[in-house]
């Protein structure tokens, strides 16, 4: 398989509604999925240049239902572990390695920071 740019690694990201929110967003469609990409979207940019220091970038899309039909209001976004400097402009930045020494994989952000990010931006949003 190609890569979009080579050399730089692709990380799937999953933002999903509680299920408690379902009918809520299945009776507001065009709100609640306009507040879940803005969330997603403004969590992820914000975690990402905090603590990569690269500009973000995602290619993202909605899903409504799961496997067995039922309301799973979530969004999918493909994120690359690389972009342009925040900190040294015109040039290239890649993800940098684990927090752990044990791990020998990559990752993309920390998983709680974006979590608690995107809890607050779709709060607010829907405050």
């Amino acid at each position: 398989m190609k890569r979009i740019v080579d050399g730089v690694n692709y990380y799937q990201v999953v933002f999903t509604l509680p299920e408690q929110l379902s009918s809520l967003a299945l009776g507001n469609r065009r709100v609640i999925f306009n507040l879940l990409f803005h969330a997603a979207w403004k969590s992820l940019k914000t975690v990402l240049e905090d603590e990569q220091a690269y500009e973000a970038a995602a290619a993202m899309v909605l899903h409504t239902w799961n496997q067995h039909l039922d309301a799973h209001v979530h969004v999918h976004a493909v994120v690359p572990g690389g972009g342009p400097s925040l900190t040294n402009p015109g040039t290239w930045k890649n993800s940098v390695p684990p927090r752990h020494e044990r791990s020998t994989r990559w990752w993309l952000v920390d998983a709680d920071d974006l979590r608690f990010e995107f809890r607050e931006q779709f709060l607010a949003g829907l405050r």
